[in-house]
């Protein structure tokens, strides 16, 4: 969750911004949990010609992120997704960011009606939230819930490469 003050507010939306649309030149996190940064391709149809952009959202849930990987859409693509995840989860002192690749579902081994995310990056970490602190080695019953597109292109990568040894 972030908040946001009017003090921070930008000048720069009244040229703009759409109607309902704010620019805020700062935000501050409300909690110290994982949050996401995702990079979208848009497609906008509205001219004669399609234009190409990018989009890049700061989400501080997992539904959200959830609802961009499901959507069918041809005009709006995830490019890449990132977790920054604060020191109490990634063992350091401080914020990092690691590139998504997979999103799994899990149990708890003691508690099978708990159920835990477990996100898999690029750098080979993995990260949850487990209510019992279980590691996410001893979490058990994992499935696949989203494969992210980096993960399928690093995969055509190596096929290549493989090709070519």
């Amino acid at each position: 969750m972030f908040i946001t003050n009017d003090t921070s507010l930008s000048p720069i939306h009244k040229i703009f911004g759409e109607v309902g649309d704010s620019y805020w030149t700062s935000t501050e996190l409300a909690l110290h949990q994982i949050w996401f940064l995702m990079a979208l391709q848009v497609v906008d149809r509205n001219d004669a010609e399609p234009v190409e952009f990018g989009r890049t959202l700061l989400l501080s849930n997992l539904d959200q992120v959830a609802h961009f990987l499901a959507l069918d859409n041809p005009d709006l693509s995830v490019k890449s997704a990132y977790i920054v995840t604060p020191g109490h989860v990634n063992g350091s002192q401080g914020w990092a960011m690691d590139e998504l690749v997979k999103i799994w579902n899990a149990q708890e081994p003691d508690a099978t009606e708990l159920h835990v995310t477990v996100y898999e990056t690029v750098s080979g970490r993995s990260y949850c939230h487990s209510l019992l602190n279980t590691p996410v080695d001893k979490l058990t019953n994992q499935s696949l819930r989203f494969e992210l597109p980096t993960a399928r292109i690093n995969r055509c990568e190596q096929r290549s490469e493989g090709a070519r040894a």
